[in-house]
C-alpha cells in the first residue's frame, strides 16, 4: 500500500521524512494512518497547459552586482 508520510518516523531502520511516499505492508500502513502519521498516497492530477504556464517564472530584469 502506498502512503504519504505526515510525521518524521523510523520504518524498518529507515528515516522517513514528511511528504515522502513509500510502499509498505497493509497492516503497518493501516497502523500508521490510524496514528495520524501517514495517509493514502494519491496520484496527482495532470496539470493543464494554463496551470503549467503559471508555474514557469516570469522573466524579470536583473541588475548588475556592484564590484
Amino acid at each position: 500500500m502506498r502512503v504519504e508520510i505526515l510525521r518524521n518516523k523510523l520504518y524498518r531502520e529507515n528515516a522517513l521524512t514528511v511528504g515522502q511516499i513509500i510502499d509498505m505492508d497493509t497492516e503497518t500502513a493501516a497502523w500508521f494512518m490510524s496514528m495520524g502519521w501517514a495517509r493514502l498516497a494519491s496520484e496527482a492530477k495532470p496539470m493543464t497547459t494554463e496551470q503549467a504556464d503559471a508555474v514557469v517564472p516570469v522573466k524579470v530584469k536583473r541588475r548588475r552586482a556592484r564590484l
